[in-house]
């Protein structure tokens, strides 16, 4: 038990680490793409800074959850939270269509935690910033490029999303149940093991008295 402990906290330490690693880069290019966008003018300087302060807070808060503890639990959901608000103001200010396509990279690479619950609560807050987008974008009248909605896009975007979602929270279920079979296999034999060793000494000990 207290080995298998050790390698579940070890395998959560490099998962966090992956995570952490990825999220940083992702916050990178935000950073870069959205004050060079800035820079020639393609988005306001105002909005460009309003990504940057939110990437700094996230990063802030990831830095200092991974520096306190390598394999801490709340480092994916600051990441899940950070990254969920971050998209959300991308897609609401954002002069592309294709911003949506931002979620899947970070939805991905959540998978790794083999956690069904966190996974359902990430796509479900993806799926509901996107149908708002939508709601928004008919409401307007147009979309985030400036031109008249096409339902065929929006409805391609919906669809995207939300089978993409499904996908990554079957693949995370599969992999997660896969996972506890595992566990619970290593479980059982060590437990074969250990009440083996005991009757090989037990055994022993009976012939050392007899002999």
């Amino acid at each position: 038990m207290r080995e298998i402990s050790k390698r579940t906290k070890s395998e959560n330490e490099r998962i966090n680490l992956l995570v952490f690693i990825f999220a940083t880069l992702m916050d990178a290019f935000f950073v870069v793409g959205y004050l060079q966008d800035a820079s020639v003018g393609n988005i306001s300087w105002t909005y460009a800074i309003i990504v940057v302060a939110v990437v700094a807070v996230g990063l802030l808060i990831n830095v200092v959850l991974y520096i306190r503890n390598h394999g801490s639990v709340a480092l994916r959901h600051a990441v899940m939270v950070g990254y969920g608000v971050l998209y959300a103001v991308i897609m609401y200010g954002a002069n592309s269509d294709l911003v949506f396509i931002a979620a899947f990279p970070m939805a991905s690479i959540f998978i790794l935690y083999f956690d069904f619950a966190f996974i359902l609560r990430s796509s479900i807050g993806l799926i509901v910033i996107n149908v708002a987008y939508v709601v928004r974008c008919v409401v307007n009248g147009k979309m985030n490029s400036g031109i008249d909605i096409t339902t065929s896009t929006l409805i391609l975007q919906l669809a995207t999303v939300v089978l993409t979602m499904v996908v990554v929270c079957a693949i995370t279920k599969l992999a997660a149940q896969l996972n506890s079979e595992k566990v619970s296999r290593a479980l059982t034999n060590q437990q074969k093991s250990e009440t083996l060793l005991e009757e090989i000494l037990h055994i022993s000990k009976q012939v050392k008295e007899n002999s």
